[in-house]
């Protein structure tokens, strides 16, 4: 894919960022968020709810159950799906002092919660993220962020679901994060952040949609980057529908990466145009917790990932 004509372009929209959001980050560090960020028992950890009949206007994520790693790895990203009698839950893991992640999967009980240790399904030398998995042609795929290897890589499960190997490239030389494929009107729409140009890897989403979620020519929309800005571009989790409304989960990393969610309605998603309206902002609830990152709806079992301060490491 030519990204060339994204190159530009805004150049006040670059001087935006530094009059703004930049500046406010780095002042955050600093002074309200110092001693929190650079907490020594500060990790990410899942939250695992059930919710029937989930309205994303009045839900609590504070009734949530934590599932945190028993040695204090990051647990994050998490996509839940159900296949052969199983609900699993897939994730990225980080162990504690590493900076390489990579991805694990764990069956869950009837409740949400994790019947044994999660297993590696996809570890190597290179950062995995973002088990973005869907089905498509009786196949299970999945899509990760590898955005170190500036490909866009598809991968196909040949035994659920610990054993996935990789099948094509979509997109080469693109540095992207959080890539999520949705099916609407007989076409697949792919949405992620990109780092091009004066366009950073937080603060502009990109929207491309194919006839095919397995293509390799995948049509930019004429209105990219569809949204902007550090507080709401980047994806939070899969797009979801809720009493008949199509919902786009974002991050918002205006004071820092993975601060807080925002649940915004699409209101118009087609060829020529794509329009959203902001619903909710889900923040922090508790002292002990740092940022609200990524949200997966399943049915009635809903989980999110959390940045915060783990009891069980505290003095």
């Amino acid at each position: 894919m030519d990204l060339r004509n994204y190159q530009r372009k805004d150049l006040m929209g670059f001087l935006r960022i530094l009059a703004t959001a930049v500046p406010w980050q780095h002042l955050y560090r600093q002074t309200l968020g110092k001693k929190h960020l650079t907490h020594p028992a500060a990790n990410r950890s899942i939250l695992s709810g059930k919710f029937p009949q989930f309205d994303p206007l009045t839900f609590s994520p504070s009734k949530m159950t934590i599932v945190s790693s028993p040695d204090q790895a990051t647990w994050a990203d998490p996509f839940i799906w159900a296949e052969e009698g199983k609900v699993c839950l897939f994730k990225e893991e980080l162990p504690a002092g590493e900076t390489c992640g990579y991805l694990s999967v764990v069956e869950l009980d009837s409740s949400g919660l994790p019947k044994e240790l999660p297993i590696p399904i996809l570890k190597n030398n290179s950062h995995h993220s973002y088990p973005f998995i869907f089905k498509y042609a009786d196949d299970l795929w999945m899509i990760p962020e590898n955005s170190m290897a500036n490909q866009l890589r598809l991968y196909r499960c040949i035994d659920f679901p610990h054993k996935w190997v990789p099948d094509k490239i979509l997109m080469e030389g693109v540095r992207y994060a959080d890539p999520t494929l949705f099916e609407h009107q007989g076409r697949w729409w792919l949405f992620m952040t990109l780092a091009v140009g004066f366009y950073g890897v937080n603060t502009n989403l990109f929207l491309f949609s194919s006839d095919s979620p397995l293509s390799d020519e995948w049509v930019p929309h004429p209105m990219n980057p569809i949204v902007s800005g550090f507080h709401q571009s980047r994806p939070a989790g899969r797009l979801f529908y809720s009493k008949g409304r199509l919902y786009r989960p974002s991050q918002d990393c205006f004071k820092r990466y993975g601060h807080a969610l925002r649940i915004n309605e699409i209101t118009r998603l087609d060829a020529e145009h794509y329009e959203e309206k902001f619903i909710r902002k889900i923040e922090p609830w508790e002292d002990d917790i740092l940022g609200v990152h990524h949200i997966e709806i399943n049915g009635d079992l809903i989980m999110m990932d959390i940045h915060r301060i783990s009891e069980s490491t505290t003095a």
